[in-house]
């Protein structure tokens, strides 16, 4: 992921939330503040390779698979498809962000 000045928010509870899930919280926290900067402002959904992701993170792959299942659980990412494998090839699963914004309203989408 290519990186670039932006700013993002969050609250008390939205951080009281991640909280609760232990010693992995602080990267859930982490990665969800890396997808809002990188996808925030889109509508559509995105891809997130936990394989190509980890190294630009610095993580395992195993370390972002358990942020992101955090994510997953407390609905602040939303998977909207399962990765395939189909004749013409892999086809990545496909997240949206559930809230662009801490107010906790979930975004319109699919």
């Amino acid at each position: 992921m290519g990186w670039r000045a932006a700013t993002t928010r969050t609250n008390h509870d939205e951080i009281d939330r991640i909280n609760t899930h232990g010693k992995n919280a602080g990267d859930a926290l982490l990665l969800l503040h890396k997808v809002r900067l990188r996808h925030g402002a889109r509508a559509e959904p995105f891809t997130l390779v936990t394989d190509l992701l980890a190294p630009k993170l610095g993580w395992s792959r195993k370390r972002v698979e358990k942020a992101l299942a955090i994510l997953i659980k407390l609905r602040l990412i939303v998977k909207v498809s399962k990765f395939k494998v189909t004749a013409a090839g892999r086809v990545a699963a496909q997240y949206r962000l559930a809230s662009p914004n801490p107010t906790g309203a979930a975004a319109a989408g699919p």
